[in-house]
């Protein structure tokens, strides 16, 4: 029997051994964390700051896309009524005052456009670099235009060799685009104008091969056959 109660009392002691150094691991994780009580709880409060600032900048700039996407609709419509100072003075503000912004990048476009329509090709060639240069890459269609717009801004003012240039740029940048083709022939047109003939053959020649489906192809090859003649 007093055997017996050896073997228990043992068994108990290694029970208990093990509950023991459970309780000290315990109680350092305790005393872990109660010294760095202070440590954890500036922590939680500078989580709580930033995720506080970061839902104040997505709601601040949603709140600034709306207001800004109703003064480019206002400046769009005024725009369509031919009332070009009118809605270059309501564009410019949200351009100034919401850069960045969807509606900011829109409102550069239409400045562009606004520009273009009054024939101060200047301006117009402001806007449009500004839109290729700070927004270029959101959304092709756009971007297409503005590009567009930019060598639409040298051929008007007769520089013609620039203007094919970026007309060529545009036209290769956006080959996937219906308007390709005719870029392609816009650029043929001033390399021609600029006395530079065989880039103008070099582009409608591209136009042929590429696109041979378009029905620019035949203007390209009446283009080609005059340069010949020449």
């Amino acid at each position: 029997m007093l055997k017996a109660r050896k073997s228990t009392r043992k068994k108990l002691d290694k029970k208990t051994l093990k509950e023991d150094q459970f309780l000290i691991k315990l109680f350092e994780v305790i005393d872990f964390v109660q010294e760095r009580k202070r440590e954890f709880l500036y922590g939680v409060a500078l989580l709580v700051v930033l995720l506080g600032a970061s839902f104040y900048y997505v709601h601040d700039k949603n709140q600034k896309e709306n207001i800004a996407s109703v003064e480019v609709a206002k400046g769009r419509d005024i725009f369509r009524q031919g009332k070009y100072d009118e809605a270059i003075g309501i564009l410019e503000a949200v351009v100034d005052n919401f850069s960045g912004t969807r509606s900011a990048a829109l409102a550069t476009l239409y400045l562009g456009k606004a520009y273009m329509a009054k024939q101060e090709y200047d301006k117009q060639e402001k806007y449009f670099s500004m839109y290729l240069d700070k927004y270029a890459g959101d959304d092709e269609i756009l971007d297409l235009a503005a590009a567009t717009g930019l060598a639409a801004s040298f051929d008007q003012r007769g520089e013609y060799g620039k203007a094919a240039e970026l007309y060529e740029q545009a036209a290769n940048e956006h080959k996937g685009s219906f308007k390709a083709p005719e870029l392609l022939m816009h650029a043929g047109r001033c390399y021609t104008l600029a006395d530079r003939p065989l880039d103008a053959r070099r582009v409608y020649q591209k136009l042929i091969d590429e696109y041979d489906k378009d029905l620019l192809v035949r203007d390209a090859e009446r283009a080609l056959a005059e340069l010949s003649t020449r």
